[in-house]
């Protein structure tokens, strides 16, 4: 599958403000390493006519060893997922901030965006679903809260759980790559306990829950039980 870019500065400054404001995690690839390495993009300051070039604040890269190798790394490649999209652009690494609050690495704004679609599976959204809710508990700020929320929609990796507004919090607490341990799905004739890994929190952009998120869940063990009829049939 082809890709498409961006080079508008404009449209690229929005992009990166969702990032920003979703906290997605982000892969970084250096120059000559096979080893990828992960981070966040914290803030970034736009362009001023006839002032200092644009900038973004990444965090420290995750594992640790890869900000030893960004010293000597002069291009990077970031990688992520918008809007269902596979994006990644060139950046050139600009220096380390240890400024508070501006903890972080300095890379510079980039030039250009390429995005493809993300999804290479088929996708299903239930008309008479199988699981229809979920259940499980997180511990924060020292108090367990118990979430119920709503299957949105399944594919072959894993199911997507609807969250809206009232548990708004879950999008300050989870991160791609967390475990989440003993999830009740629910469906009209059966129960069943799993563990699953948070693969994705993807804002919708239209539609009935626009504004509301949907959290990807993988794990094999519901992919079996699930029923799935096909968007439109």
């Amino acid at each position: 599958m082809a890709w498409d870019s961006v080079t508008d500065r404009s449209k690229i400054a929005g992009m990166l403000k969702e990032l920003v404001s979703a906290k997605s995690e982000i892969k970084v690839s250096l120059t000559g390493e096979p080893e990828s390495f992960f981070s966040r993009i914290t803030s970034f300051k736009k362009d001023k006519e006839g002032g200092k070039p644009a900038r973004l604040l990444i965090e420290k890269l995750a594992p640790y060893k890869g900000n030893l190798l960004l010293q000597s790394s002069s291009d990077l490649i970031l990688e992520f997922f918008l809007n269902e999209k596979a994006c990644r652009c060139r950046v050139e690494y600009a220096g380390t901030s240890n400024t508070p609050p501006h903890f972080g690495h300095i890379v510079s704004f980039p030039q250009l965006v390429e995005f493809r679609e993300r999804r290479r599976e088929k996708r299903f959204v239930y008309n008479a679903p199988e699981f229809v809710s979920v259940e499980f508990s997180l511990k924060a700020k020292g108090k367990r809260k118990i979430y119920e929320l709503n299957v949105h929609d399944c594919s072959s990796h894993g199911l997507g759980i609807l969250v809206t507004k009232k548990d708004f919090d879950l999008i300050e607490i989870l991160r791609p790559g967390d475990k989440l341990e003993d999830i009740t799905f629910y469906s009209e004739s059966a129960i069943i306990r799993v563990s699953g890994i948070v693969r994705h929190m993807t804002r919708l952009r239209a539609g009935k829950y626009k504004g509301s998120f949907i959290l990807g869940i993988e794990s094999p063990d519901i992919i079996e039980s699930c029923k799935p009829i096909r968007n439109g049939e």
